[in-house]
């Protein structure tokens, strides 16, 4: 569709092109027709990965990883989680960068630690 009407704009300023031509007067008419067309995204790359382990006392163990990068920039994250058998002892860390295609960075650490007595 947006083809047709390009044509359509073209074939119109080439007959009034000509017919300016043909006119004896010195006048000049400039028309700029634009269209944006969304670039289909390629080379996009997607990864993920969870492991979970429980060791011979029975704390449990929690690690989360992703990454992703395309146009829009890239983007990684990662997560873990540790918890004592008993329960009296956990601890969690989330860390987050990015990078934008134009070069600007950010990133971000949360941690939490959680002690409670019996």
């Amino acid at each position: 569709m947006t083809r047709i009407l390009l044509s359509g704009v073209a074939a119109f300023a080439m007959m009034t092109s000509v017919a300016f031509a043909q006119d004896s007067s010195t006048s000049s008419s400039t028309q700029t027709t634009t269209a944006t067309i969304p670039v289909p995204t390629v080379n996009n790359y997607d990864s993920s990965h969870t492991e979970k382990s429980v060791d011979s006392t029975g704390n449990v163990s929690n690690k989360s990883e992703n990454y992703s990068s395309g146009v829009n920039g890239t983007i990684s994250s990662s997560s873990s989680s540790n918890a004592s058998a008993d329960g009296s002892q956990s601890s969690s860390t989330i860390e987050q960068k990015a990078q934008a295609p134009n070069g600007d960075t950010s990133s971000s650490t949360r941690t939490s630690t959680t002690t409670t007595s019996p």
